[in-house]
């Protein structure tokens, strides 16, 4: 027997359900009039040269640059 699976089988507490129990954010809360929508555009070239300086993917640099927008 896994020490995990036993110790998963024995805990006491239960997760939380994500959408119920989810605290109140601007994400999730009814839509208003206050509620702004904001877009930019990016160069590709711009992308592909901080990708070069930090030697990490595309991708990567998109997901950073979201992370950091929200």
């Amino acid at each position: 027997m896994f020490a995990a699976g036993k110790a998963r089988r024995e805990a006491t507490a239960t997760p939380p359900v994500p959408i119920r129990d989810a605290p109140n954010t601007s994400f999730n809360t009814s839509l208003t009039a206050r509620r702004s929508f904001a877009t930019t555009q990016l160069a590709l070239s711009d992308m592909k040269e901080v990708r070069h300086a930090h030697d990490v993917t595309v991708n990567d640099v998109v997901l950073g640059t979201v992370g950091g927008a929200l």
